[in-house]
C-alpha cells in the first residue's frame, strides 16, 4: 500500500457515484465526512489533493516514463477542485476516466509500500471507544473548560480516523503528537477529572490511538510518558505500537 494506491482507490470510488449528486455530497461519502461540514469536506479533498502533488514529485525520482502517468496525475487535480463544491458530480467526474485511474495504478506499482496500513479490527476497536467515550462524556457533568478540552481531543482523533483514508498510519502519527502534546500543556486541568468511567475511557482512547502510531515509543522515550493521566503508553500494542 502507498499513496497512489489510496489515491486510486477514493477516486475509483468517487467515480461510481451518481452524476446528479452535489459534488461536496460525494466527497462527504467517499472521505467518511459529515455530509454538513463543508469546511471538513474541502480540507478533506485538499489533503487528497496534496498526496496527488506528492505522487507526481516521488515518480519524478524514478525512472518511469513521465508519459505514463502525467495526464492521469493532471486528470485527478482537476476531479480534486474545490472551488464549487456545491456543482453537480458530473462538472468533475469526467475527469476520473479510465486513463486516470490506469495512470495513477502505474504509480501504485512503481513507488514503494509505505507501510501505512492498519488492520481493519484496530481501527473498528478505536471507532467503538471512542463512540463509548463520547457517550459517557454526554452523560458526565464537567466544567465548561473541561468539556471543550475533551471534545477538542476527540476531534483530533475523529480528524484522524478520516484523514488515514488519504494519507495512512501517518494520521494517527499527527494525531497522537497533538494529542500527547495538549495533555502535557493541560495538565492542571486533567488533573480535575476524577478517576472515574470517564478518566477511564479517555485513557482507553489513548492508548488505542497510541497502538496506530508508528513513532509513539520513540516520542514518548523522549518526551515522557503521560504522568498526568498514569498511562504507560510504552510497550506493544493493537497496531505494532504502544500498548
Amino acid at each position: 500500500m502507498n499513496s497512489a494506491t489510496r489515491v486510486r482507490e477514493l477516486l475509483l470510488s468517487a467515480k461510481e457515484q451518481p452524476e446528479s449528486r452535489e459534488t461536496a455530497a460525494i466527497w462527504a461519502d467517499v472521505l467518511g465526512v459529515e455530509r454538513s461540514a463543508i469546511g471538513a469536506i474541502a480540507q478533506g479533498v485538499g489533503l487528497v489533493a496534496g498526496e496527488v502533488e506528492a505522487i507526481r514529485a516521488a515518480m519524478a525520482e524514478t525512472d518511469v516514463d513521465p508519459g505514463l502517468y502525467t495526464v492521469a496525475l493532471n486528470n485527478a487535480a482537476l476531479a480534486l477542485g474545490t472551488k464549487n463544491l456545491s456543482a453537480h458530480w458530473k462538472q468533475h467526474r469526467h475527469h476520473i476516466s479510465d486513463v486516470t485511474l490506469q495512470g495513477i495504478g502505474w504509480c501504485a506499482h512503481a513507488l514503494p509500500s509505505d507501510d501505512a496500513e492498519v488492520a481493519e479490527g484496530d481501527l473498528s476497536k478505536l471507532r467503538k471507544l471512542l463512540s463509548d467515550f463520547e457517550a459517557e462524556l454526554a452523560s458526565t457533568e464537567l466544567d465548561d473548560a473541561l468539556r471543550a478540552f475533551l471534545l477538542r481531543q476527540m476531534a483530533t482523533i475523529r480528524r484522524a480516523l478520516a484523514e488515514y483514508r488519504v494519507v495512512g498510519a501517518k494520521a494517527f502519527d499527527g494525531a497522537f503528537t497533538t494529542l500527547t502534546v495538549d495533555l502535557k500543556q493541560s495538565a492542571p486541568m486533567v488533573e480535575r477529572m476524577a478517576d472515574s468511567k470517564l478518566r477511564q475511557a479517555f485513557k482507553g482512547v489513548l492508548k488505542a490511538v497510541a497502538g496506530l502510531s508508528r513513532f509513539a515509543d520513540t516520542f514518548l522515550k523522549v518526551n515522557g510518558a503521560l504522568e498526568v493521566m498514569d498511562i504507560n503508553l510504552i510497550g506493544p500494542g493493537p497496531g505494532g505500537g504502544p500498548g
